[in-house]
């Protein structure tokens, strides 16, 4: 039998959650599916020492690794 591991995410607010289904949906994936993706993606970016350079989360990464916030416009 193999274990694998469980992330619960408290405090979601709702507009990061559309947004995580809507982008699961136009790639194919379930909400959580594409929450696998972006983490990873993430996490293999910070372990690297950077984002990977033309990749939609990149800002996002850099932002986070920086302790920036979005502003809204």
């Amino acid at each position: 039998m193999v274990v694998v591991p469980t992330l619960t995410v408290r405090n979601l607010d709702s507009e990061t959650k559309d947004a995580l289904k809507a982008l699961g949906v136009e790639h194919g994936r379930s909400t959580e599916a594409e929450a696998r993706v972006i983490l990873a993606s993430a996490v293999r970016a910070l372990r690297r020492g950077g984002p990977r350079a033309g990749k939609p989360d990149s800002r996002e990464v850099r932002d986070a690794r920086l302790g920036w916030r979005q502003s809204s416009r």
